[in-house]
Order: structure tokens, then C-alpha cells, then sequence
């Protein structure tokens, strides 16, 4: 099937729901939208989103898989508030802003391609993170970049030509209230 419509290319609110070999282009919102939804994305292709190519919000045991993602203005999969998911086997490339977006717990990210974004892989807040086997290459940031994340694994991936490799910037909230004391004084 062929989707040429604005707004959101497939929008979702329920769960156990299978989006499959989709292709879907120029839309003015996320290709495939998903909310508090237990479900699995898998083969589809995304093309020319004026937003995101994927993105799931307060959602929770979510599969992506073996997507094809590109020429987003905005992040090719962002996941917001997102826990117990799978993102495997994508390909994303030419994305303004990050190939993957991640907040969340539990948050598998193994076997994607990742080029020509602004960071391949962005983790702002969130802990059990595992980062393994991805391809990142070509980004104008970072490889990595992690923002007060815990716990988490990374390994065997290829991380090349970026800006930087990778990132990690940890700032407990606990630590911060400290300095703000100390700043006081």
C-alpha cells in the first residue's frame, strides 16, 4: 500500500497492533505515530516527513524493526517516555536532528544503520539502555550521545566519521541541588 497523505501517515491509541510494509511519504506530522501501545512496526518505509519518521509516546513494549527511514526535518525514531522496547534493524539516514531520539527504561537499540543525522543515537534521561552492533556513521554530532543515563551497555558497534564517538553527560538531581546550595553562598 502507498500513503501519500499530510498530517500522520499511520496513527495510532490501542495496543497489539501490527503496522507492516507501509510506505509512506510526504507527511506533515510522523509517518507513524504510536501511543501507549504495546505493538509491534516493522518493515515499513518512510520517506520525507516534515517530522518524525516513527514516534512512539508513552508507549511500552513496542518492536521496531527493519524500517527504512529518510530526508526527515526532525528525528528519523524518537521515543518518548517509551519502556521495554526493541529498536532493531533500521535504517536511517538524512534526518535533521537525531537517526533515534530515546527517553525511557529498558530500551534495546542493536543491528541499525545510522547515517547523516545530526547525533545517530540520543539518550536523554532514562536507565537499562543496550547499544550493540549498530552501524553510526556520518553524523554532524555524535556517534552517542547519553544525558544523565544509567546502566547502560555498549558494545560492538561501528562508530565512524562522526564528531565525536561517544558522549556521556551525568548530573544526578541530588548533585545538582548541591550545587545550586553551593552557588547560593
Amino acid at each position: 500500500r502507498q500513503s501519500s497523505i499530510a498530517n500522520y501517515g499511520i496513527r495510532f491509541n490501542a495496543t497489539k497492533n501490527k503496522i507492516t510494509s507501509n510506505i509512506i511519504k510526504f507527511t506533515t506530522s510522523a509517518g507513524i505515530y504510536i501511543l501507549d501501545a504495546n505493538s509491534s512496526v516493522s518493515g515499513n518505509i518512510i520517506i520525507n516527513s516534515s517530522a518524525y519518521g516513527i514516534l512512539a509516546n508513552d508507549s511500552y513494549g513496542v518492536n521496531i524493526t527493519s524500517n527504512y527511514i529518510t530526508n526527515t526535518s526532525f528525528d528519523g525514531i524518537y521515543l518518548k517516555n517509551t519502556n521495554d522496547t526493541i529498536l532493531s534493524g533500521n535504517n536511517i539516514s538524512i534526518s535533521l536532528r537525531d537517526c533515534i531520539m530515546v527517553s525511557g527504561i529498558n530500551v534495546n537499540i542493536s543491528s541499525n544503520r545510522l547515517i547523516n543525522c545530526s547525533y545517530g543515537i540520543n539518550i536523554s534521561n532514562g536507565i537499562y539502555y543496550n547499544i550493540t552492533s549498530n552501524i553510526i556513521a556520518n553524523n554532524s554530532r555524535d556517534g552517542i550521545n547519553l544525558f544523565i543515563v544509567n546502566e547502560t551497555i555498549i558494545n560492538n558497534n561501528n562508530i565512524s566519521f562522526n564528531s565525536s564517538s561517544i558522549r556521556k553527560f551525568y548530573l544526578p538531581a541530588f548533585s545538582r541541588f548541591l550545587n545550586f546550595l553551593h552557588s547560593c553562598f
